[in-house]
């Protein structure tokens, strides 16, 4: 379920500034050419854990302990490939902080054989997934680019 404009527009703009400033940024290994950054490296990521945590743990009924934050920026024909999270990441809250242009690049959550759910984010939309129970993917990115910010969560 996606629950809009979570972020503020100054937000986000402060996001993409502190994202493409940061000398942590990498290539990121889960969606081939794409950049990311580890709230971990930086100190404006991970004060979104604890944010958002209420919003993660209305969606699923159960408490929930930060795990960390990450940002990603993919760039055009970039794929999420078909996965589940790793152990230890049960929930995970996408915000879609910026894109190009105004195409929309969903995400894909496959809830089951016959049923996929295609989550559609505009910027500063939020949505909820067990990432450990649903696996979940991402078409090829349409937009030039589209950045990312990813909070995941265990069970307590």
């Amino acid at each position: 379920m996606i629950t809009k404009a979570v972020l503020r527009p100054a937000e986000m703009a402060n996001l993409q500034i502190q994202f493409e400033s940061s000398p942590h940024v990498f290539k990121c290994s889960q969606v081939r050419g794409s950049l990311g950054l580890h709230g971990n490296r930086v100190n404006f990521i991970n004060p979104y854990l604890e944010r958002f945590r209420p919003l993660a743990e209305r969606n699923v009924g159960l408490s929930l302990k930060c795990q960390h934050g990450f940002m990603r920026k993919s760039f055009k024909g970039n794929e999420l490939p078909f996965h589940t999270d790793k152990f230890g990441l049960d929930v995970t809250i996408t915000i879609q902080i910026a894109t190009s242009d105004n195409q929309i690049n969903p995400l894909i959550v496959h809830v089951s054989l016959e049923e996929d759910i295609e989550e559609r984010l505009n910027n500063g939309d939020a949505t909820v997934v067990k990432g450990r129970e649903f696996a979940h993917s991402r078409p090829p990115v349409k937009s030039d680019w589209m950045l990312g910010l990813f909070l995941h969560y265990s069970f307590t």
